[in-house]
């Protein structure tokens, strides 16, 4: 189905011309279809954002369990950096320099 030539269509039954033979039912189709689609992408965005959101949390709740083993105390990229950690703690956090 062109999407765009009913949406051409359309836009020229607006100018007065005829509409040919079910180009209405062609869009009301095209229009039902993409209905559907929308809403099985916007069902799977929200699963995926349970998702993310989970990962983002279990990633900062491995990091905060490495810095408290310090098995995150890796030499800064940045040579003389004071830098203790290459990755850095939630802002709220202060960083502890023994």
């Amino acid at each position: 189905m062109d999407i765009e030539k009913l949406i051409e269509q359309l836009n020229e039954y607006f100018e007065g011309k005829e509409l040919e033979r079910g180009v209405a039912l062609d869009a009301a189709t095209a229009l039902s279809t993409l209905q559907a689609e929308n809403e099985k992408l916007q069902k799977m965005y929200q699963e995926e954002k349970v998702i993310c959101h989970e990962t983002q949390l279990e990633l900062e709740r491995m990091k905060k369990i490495m810095r408290k083993n310090g098995i995150m105390v890796i030499p800064s990229e940045y040579p003389g950096s004071t830098e203790k950690w290459n990755i850095q703690k939630p802002r709220d956090q202060k960083e502890d320099f023994i």
